[in-house]
C-alpha cells in the first residue's frame, strides 16, 4: 500500500514525500541500477542500528545474509528482464533475511517497483521493507506443528493397520483352533482337542505380546531414553526360555558361540523386547519339525569404539531381498503386511536407534533367502 502511494504523483512533492517516510516504522529507500542507495528513509535507524549516511554508504551485500543476496541477486535479474517487456510489472512480494549493524539478523519483506526517466527508461527502483521477523516466527512454528500433526496422524494409521492385521490373524487363528477342537471332540480325538487348546494358548499370548509391543512404541515416543549396562546372555537366556513355554509341543534347538565372559552392553530392559521379537519370528516363520536358533555373540572394536555384535541365526523361510530394510522402518505396509511382518520387527528398530545401535537381517546362506535368516545386531559397550 505505501508503494501504491509514493507511485502517485501528489506523494513525490517534497514535502509530502518527507512527511510520510519520516513517519512509518517501515523503511522506504531508492537505489540505482548498480544498487548504490540514493535516498533512504530515518526509519533505518531503528530497524538496521545505521544512520541514514551510514546506511547510504552500504551495499546490498552488506546488508543480507550470504543465502538471501544470492536469491535477490537471482531475482533482480529475473524481474529486470521482465519489466524490460513491460512497463506495468507488479513485482511480487519477496522475503529475505537481512544483518543490523550489530550483526544480528531479522526478515523482512520486501516490495519492488522500478523507477523510469522521462523516456521510460528504467533507472533504479524504489523499494518499501518491512521487519516480519515475527510473522516468520510465527509461520515457522505453525508449519513446525502441522509436520508433527501429520507425522503423529501417519504413525497412528500405521499402527492401527499393522496392529489390526496381527490381531486379525491371532483371532482368525483361535477361531479355527476352537472349530476344530469341537469337531474332533465330537469325533472323540482328545489328543487333536489337545493340540488345539494348546494353539489358542499360544494365540493367547500372541495377544498379549502384541498389545505389549503397541505399548512399548507408545512409550518410545513418549519418554525420554536412558540406558545402563545390561548382560546380553542373561537376557538371551530368559527369552529362550520363554518361548520353550510357548511353544511346549516345538521342538526348538538352540546354540550358543560366544566369544568371552564380557558381555555386558549399553541398553536397557527393553532389549528383552527386541530379543523375544526376533526369537518368535524364527519360531513362527519357520515351517521346519526341528527349529533352529544359533546365536553368535562377539565383541569388537569399530574405530576405537568398543561393541557388542550379536547375531541370531534360523532356518526359517527366510526374507526376501526386496523387504529386508523395510520391515524394519515400517514402509511399504501392504507387502508387509502380505509376508506377515507386523509390528514386531519395526519395535525392535525403534528401540535398538534408542541405545544408537544398529539392526540388520542377512541371508543364512548368502544368496539364498529361502535357507534362513540371520539378524544382526550391533550394540555399544
Amino acid at each position: 500500500m505505501v508503494l501504491k502511494k509514493l507511485g502517485k504523483m501528489e506523494f513525490f512533492k517534497k514535502e509530502n514525500y518527507h512527511l510520510l517516510a519520516g513517519n512509518i516504522s517501515d523503511i522506504i529507500f531508492k537505489q540505482d541500477l548498480n544498487f548504490n542507495i540514493t535516498y533512504v528513509s530515518p526509519s533505518v535507524k531503528s530497524l538496521f542500528g545505521y544512520k541514514v549516511g551510514e546506511a547510504k554508504k552500504l551495499k546490498i551485500q552488506d546488508l543480507l545474509t550470504p543465502e538471501s543476496y544470492k536469491n535477490a541477486l537471482t531475482k533482480f535479474k529475473t524481474q529486470l528482464g521482465l519489466a524490460l517487456k513491460n512497463k506495468d510489472l507488479d513485482i511480487p512480494l519477496m522475503e529475505y533475511e537481512y544483518i543490523r549493524k550489530n550483526r544480528s539478523t531479522f526478515w523482512g519483506e520486501l516490495k519492488v517497483k522500478f523507477l523510469r526517466d522521462k523516456k521510460g527508461t528504467i533507472i533504479g527502483s524504489l523499494g518499501v521493507l518491512r521487519d516480519i521477523t515475527e510473522r516468520k516466527k510465527i509461520e515457522e512454528e505453525l508449519k513446525s506443528s502441522q509436520e508433527k500433526y501429520k507425522k503423529a496422524y501417519e504413525r497412528a494409521e500405521f499402527y492401527k493397520d499393522l496392529f489390526t492385521h496381527d490381531m486379525g490373524n491371532i483371532l482368525q487363528s483361535i477361531i479355527s483352533s476352537i472349530d476344530l477342537a469341537e469337531l474332533s471332540l465330537n469325533e472323540g480325538n482328545n489328543a487333536e482337542v489337545i493340540k488345539f487348546i494348546r494353539n489358542i494358548q499360544s494365540q493367547v499370548h500372541n495377544g498379549g505380546n502384541l498389545i505389549a509391543n503397541v505399548n512399548i512404541l507408545y512409550l518410545l515416543e513418549q519418554k525420554e531414553k536412558y540406558t545402563d549396562k545390561v548382560n546380553v546372555i542373561e537376557f538371551l537366556d530368559k527369552c529362550i526360555d520363554s518361548i520353550k513355554v510357548i511353544f511346549p509341543n516345538v521342538i526348538i534347538k538352540t546354540n550358543y558361540e560366544i566369544e568371552n565372559n564380557d558381555n555386558l552392553v549399553l541398553a536397557n530392559n527393553l532389549l528383552i523386547n527386541v530379543f523375544e521379537n526376533l526369537l518368535l519370528n524364527s519360531i513362527k516363520h519357520n515351517s521346519q519339525e526341528i527349529k533352529e536358533i544359533s546365536i553368535r555373540v562377539q565383541n569388537l572394536c569399530d574405530k576405537n569404539k568398543k561393541i557388542c555384535r550379536i547375531e541370531t541365526i534360523d532356518n526359517g523361510k527366510g526374507i526376501p531381498d526386496k523387504i529386508k530394510s523395510q520391515i524394519f522402518k515400517g514402509k511399504n505396509k501392504e507387502e508387509r503386511l502380505e509376508k506377515g511382518f507386523g509390528i514386531g520387527l519395526m519395535l525392535c528398530n525403534k528401540i535398538i536407534n534408542t541405545y544408537n545401535g544398529k539392526i540388520w537381517v542377512e541371508d543364512r546362506v548368502l544368496g539364498d533367502y529361502s535357507k534362513g535368516s540371520k539378524f544382526i545386531l550391533v550394540l555399544n559397550k
